[in-house]
């Protein structure tokens, strides 16, 4: 169940979030909660009041510790700041998967095409915080699993929200108005501005060379990796 948050559900008390959400619309039997977990107007639902709530109502409260990775708590605002940094490795090794988002084909200035490299763009929004960059991809097109090299950001062209610019190898189809779904392997490089197209070419040919030496050698980081079916053992 997912609900839109927005300024009025942001001023949900905690108690009426308990009653209304988990006990009148979910008739919840037991909530299973990380050890930070907070809820309602200025953070007042705790896990200790969560449980006192459950006593009270008749539902069972589990709380679950925190995993560390190194000296710190996974967390998502560390996974987060992983990905606007382009520590693609990094961020799915806290993971524990390989991280993907999904969007719609949509047409771009079909400059890609131009330069030998088409792409299938997805429209990103303004609070995709991934770096700007190359990436080595694995998308999931349909039943089709497609390997590919991708860039985000446009510094040599209009790059006010740039799309997601995914190139598949071998491919050369008309996907416009279809999902995909685009799971990072690595980071290749930042975004650089090149002294002429001539260089941006000799470029993107390095990188999917790249990309295509690292998805070769990229395996599948958990159980969960592989049943979300990008990788396989």
């Amino acid at each position: 169940m997912v609900l839109p948050f927005d300024r009025a559900f942001s001023q949900t008390e905690a108690e009426d979030f308990v009653q209304t959400i988990l006990v009148d619309q979910l008739g919840v039997r037991g909530v299973i909660t990380g050890s930070d977990f907070h809820f309602g107007r200025q953070r007042r639902g705790t896990p200790a009041f969560l449980r006192a709530e459950g006593e009270r109502l008749g539902f069972a409260v589990e709380t679950l510790d925190l995993m560390d990775e190194g000296d710190e708590p996974i967390s998502s605002s560390r996974i987060r700041a992983a990905l606007s940094e382009g520590a693609v490795t990094a961020a799915n090794r806290l993971l524990g998967y390989h991280w993907f988002f999904d969007g719609c084909v949509v047409k771009g200035d079909q400059r890609g095409r131009e330069l030998g490299y088409p792409t299938a763009n997805t429209q990103t929004a303004n609070g995709f915080q991934l770096a700007q960059g190359v990436y080595a991809v694995r998308a999931r097109l349909g039943d089709r699993l497609l390997d590919g090299v991708a860039a985000y950001g446009k510094p040599m062209f209009d790059n006010q929200l740039p799309p997601f610019e995914t190139h598949l190898f071998d491919f050369d189809e008309d996907i416009y108005g279809q999902t995909i779904q685009v799971a990072l392997v690595g980071h290749i490089r930042g975004q650089e501005v090149f002294n002429g197209l001539d260089e941006l070419i000799a470029a993107m040919d390095r990188d999917g060379k790249k990309a295509r030496e690292m998805i070769a050698a990229a395996e599948p980081l958990s159980t969960l990796d592989v049943r979300l079916g990008f990788f396989a053992r």
